[in-house]
């Protein structure tokens, strides 16, 4: 699966983002329980305030999300709670391992590509200022 990576001005990876038609939120939390320093999975509540946030855990004791910038974006974001710093690039780099090995099932790459045109951005830069 493709990722979509948000590095600092060195280069240091801090988030990425995926294509969600590529993706299911039950697939995604199969992905990461398949990996035990992945803990405490929780998915958002129905008709919670939380309207970006699809999926919380903890890796290593460090919190992350996967969220939908405004709730119908065409990607998820996933990196960890709070300020972005190259201190989790390690964790991160982790739970990217685990969508990078995903292969979506044929007719989902096949629709994923229709509704993204075919052309993506690979990675772009995070202004912290």
């Amino acid at each position: 699966m493709e990722v979509y990576k948000i590095l600092d001005e060195d280069n240091r990876l801090l988030a990425f983002e995926i294509d969600c038609n590529l993706i299911s939120i039950g697939k995604m939390v199969e992905l990461l329980r398949a990996d035990p320093i992945i803990t405490d999975i929780r998915k958002r509540q129905l008709f919670s305030a939380e309207e970006e946030l699809r999926l919380a855990f903890n890796i290593n004791g460090v919190p992350f999300i996967i969220a939908e910038p405004f709730g119908d974006n065409s990607r998820f974001w996933v990196g960890p709670l709070g300020n972005l710093n190259a201190d989790n690039e390690h964790l991160v780099k982790k739970i990217e391992k685990h969508f990078l090995d995903y292969q979506p099932p044929i007719l989902r790459r096949i629709l994923g590509k229709i509704l993204r045109g075919g052309t993506a951005r690979k990675s772009r830069k995070w202004n912290s200022g």
